[in-house]
C-alpha cells in the first residue's frame, strides 16, 4: 500500500505541475488545483491508518481497513492507464 501511496502522490504533483502551467483543461486550473489538494489531504488523513493496518494478519483487519484500503484504490483509478500502475492496485 505504501507504494500505491508513493504512486498516488507522483500522480497529484504531476496534475498541480500541468494545472498551474495552464494546460489546457475541462476545468479551471483552480478547481484542479483544489482537487489535487482535496486528494492530498484524503491520503494524508488514511496514510498512517492504513500503514499500520496493512501489517496485521487479514483476520485481524477490521471494515474500517478494508474501507481504506478501497478508498486509495479509489483515489488511484483515474491513473489506471499509466505505466507505473499495477493490476493489484485496481478496486
Amino acid at each position: 500500500m505504501d507504494e500505491l501511496i508513493a504512486f498516488l502522490r507522483e500522480r497529484l504533483d504531476e496534475d498541480e505541475r500541468a494545472a498551474q502551467a495552464g494546460h489546457p483543461t475541462r476545468r479551471s486550473a483552480g478547481r484542479e488545483l483544489r482537487e489535487v489538494e482535496a486528494k492530498r489531504r484524503i491520503l494524508d488523513e488514511l496514510e498512517s491508518f492504513v500503514a499500520d493496518a496493512e501489517y496485521l494478519p487479514q483476520d485481524e483487519r477490521n471494515a474500517d481497513t478494508a474501507t481504506a484500503f478501497g478508498i486509495v484504490r479509489l483515489l488511484a483509478m483515474p491513473y489506471d492507464d499509466h505505466d507505473d500502475f499495477r493490476e493489484e492496485w485496481k478496486p
